[in-house]
């Protein structure tokens, strides 16, 4: 009886190893998928902008703005990172077929948005934010970004610390910084600091 629970306890214990096998398998399977641009181009807000900035629309609001980012390609941006929040199809360009920005609506960043590279095939390569907002107990922190041309951004960001009464800035920090399309990678580098 007692070699009977053994095998039966051993069955059971390679059984369950093989489920955590497949599951794996599957999260590998998505990081092998690809993005097409031309099944999504029409889903997002926005096309051909130079400009990015965050939106007035408040907090919970964007599903009547905007679409959803499906699971599949959060899965393929985010790898095993999906954010646990909205995040929106926010503009596509067919100029280049390889870049795209996602709005990212985050409880403890405020809203980002992500510019996003793939690969000619698809594949991903690389995400950095180019515009965020958010603010806290006394600070504010805004970034915007703008594309120069031939895959260069200029991303300013401004970092504001405010008067205990909340009606002056007492402190105000000013970066610039050049984000450039090296083959697959996004190089950030700073221009200037006021």
């Amino acid at each position: 009886m007692k070699d009977i629970t053994c095998i039966l306890c051993l069955c059971i214990a390679i059984l369950s190893c093989k489920k955590d096998n497949k599951s794996v398998q599957s999260i590998d399977n998505q990081k092998d998928s690809v993005f097409k641009l031309s099944e999504h181009y029409a889903k997002f807000k926005y096309h051909n902008i130079t400009s990015f900035d965050i939106d007035t629309i408040t907090f919970g609001e964007r599903s009547n703005y905007y679409q959803q980012v499906d699971t599949a390609v959060l899965a393929l941006i985010f790898k095993k990172d999906i954010p646990m929040h909205e995040v929106w199809l926010y503009h596509a360009t067919f100029k280049d077929t390889t870049l795209i920005t996602l709005l990212e609506e985050s409880d403890e960043f405020g809203p980002i948005i992500w510019l996003v590279k793939f690969d000619e095939k698809g594949a991903f390569s690389d995400k950095t934010i180019i515009a965020m907002s958010n603010g806290g107990a006394g600070d504010t922190w805004h970034r915007v970004g703008t594309y120069d041309g031939d895959s260069t951004f200029t991303v300013r960001s401004i970092y504001k610390i405010w008067n205990a009464q909340k009606t002056k800035a007492v402190n105000i920090d000013t970066t610039y910084n050049k984000v450039e399309l090296q083959g697959n990678i996004f190089e950030k580098e700073p221009i200037l600091k006021i």
